[in-house]
């Protein structure tokens, strides 16, 4: 008998040891890029997606409800022909038809 022989059984499992080890990391990087591509081309439809539905910011108003401004003095000024009263200007325009 070969002295050799079990040296040579032990190598021979071992190489058969890490073919399947390097069939098996071959098989996961497939799967890894795969997914890559898969998630690759959904971020693409994504952005797509999102672009085609894009619009202009809405206006964020700073406080929850809208305050109307303060009236000034000048807001209640009134014309002097505004505060004529419809009776008052029919007179004047009778007297004007009289004269």
């Amino acid at each position: 008998m070969n002295p050799t022989w079990p040296e040579t059984a032990a190598l021979r499992a071992e190489v058969e040891g890490l073919r399947l080890a390097l069939s098996l990391a071959q098989e996961a990087l497939r799967e890894e890029r795969a997914d890559k591509e898969h998630w690759r081309d959904e971020a693409k439809q994504l952005r797509e997606l999102l672009a085609a539905t894009k619009r202009e910011p809405e206006i964020i108003l700073a406080a929850d409800e809208i305050i109307p401004p303060t009236p000034t003095p000048e807001h209640n000024v009134v014309e002097p022909a505004m505060m004529r009263s419809t009776s008052s200007v029919a007179a004047c325009r009778s007297k004007a038809s009289l004269s």
